[in-house]
């Protein structure tokens, strides 16, 4: 049970801005959820900036001449040097993941069709 000084204080109905067209707007049950506390997101990108920490750290350890452990290369001794660097498969995923964003955005210019497109 949310004490009442917890509650989301909702608009009277004269201040509230009529929604855009086309957005629907849900009915608000008055719970809280988990990311409606910014706490709580900030513990979460804490926690992602202390994951990606530890996992660095981890690649640190294959590091050759200072790390234990022996990394096994995906391609042939030579042909992809790029391997040996620290962090380099940190920047490859991230570098994927931008490339991703990007081509979405230019295939939705490509396949987006027009509001009424079905209505007609």
């Amino acid at each position: 049970m949310i004490p009442e000084t917890e509650k989301p204080m909702a608009k009277p109905a004269a201040e509230s801005d009529p929604p855009e067209e086309g957005v629907v707007l849900l009915a608000d049950s008055g719970r809280r959820h988990l990311f409606d506390n910014p706490a709580n997101v900030k513990r979460l990108i804490r926690g992602f900036w202390v994951a990606c920490g530890l996992l660095l750290a981890l690649d640190l350890l294959f590091l050759p001449g200072v790390g234990p452990l022996h990394k096994h290369m995906s391609f042939a001794e030579g042909v992809l040097d790029a391997e040996d660097w620290p962090g380099f498969f940190c920047f490859y995923g991230l570098g994927a993941c931008v490339a991703l964003v990007l081509l979405a955005k230019l295939l939705r210019k490509v396949i987006m069709r027009r509001e009424d497109y079905y209505d007609r």
